[in-house]
């Protein structure tokens, strides 16, 4: 059975350090999520990075100076945005069902990720690089300002969502 090289299980470790970074935020990193998300120990992440702090300043001069590594951090927190705005979606269908609900597709146009509701004939969206919601009644710039993502998050939480 082989091993794989010292040098791809650091990347590895550091590719899932970018992922946790991406969905849960720097602050709350925690290197036994780490481990998990790259399928290693917690010791093993230990003996590369002895600690959290060593950890947290790798992956910040890997992303500054590796385009390959800031790819992976920005579809990390792009699949983790996502990933919340669908579960804000079906929390929006089940409390406001005259506007989201019914069948829906779903798209991503110009940095914007969507539900499209055509019985209302309603966009329900978020803006990726702001993390704003939005409603659109389908005309051209009827654009509704829903709030933050994050100021949903809790409600659909609650809801099971």
């Amino acid at each position: 059975m082989m091993t794989e090289p010292a040098s791809d299980r650091k990347h590895t470790i550091l590719d899932a350090a970018c992922v946790v970074i991406a969905r849960d935020g720097a602050a709350r990193l925690r290197v036994a999520d780490v481990a998990a998300e790259a399928g290693v120990s917690t010791a093993l992440v230990h003996y590369y990075f002895p600690a959290r702090a060593d950890l947290c300043s790798y992956v910040a001069f890997t992303v500054y100076c590796n385009s390959s590594a800031r790819d992976v951090l920005a579809a990390a927190y792009q699949a983790w945005l996502r990933k919340d705005a669908d579960r804000v979606f079906s929390w929006a269908a089940s409390v406001y069902p005259a506007l989201f609900g019914g069948s829906t597709s779903s798209g991503v146009y110009a940095g914007y990720y969507f539900r499209y509701h055509p019985a209302a004939a309603v966009y329900l969206g978020l803006q990726e690089s702001t993390g704003e919601l939005y409603v659109h009644d389908g005309g051209r710039f009827n654009f509704m300002d829903a709030g933050a993502l994050r100021n949903y998050l809790d409600a659909a939480a609650a809801a099971g969502y």
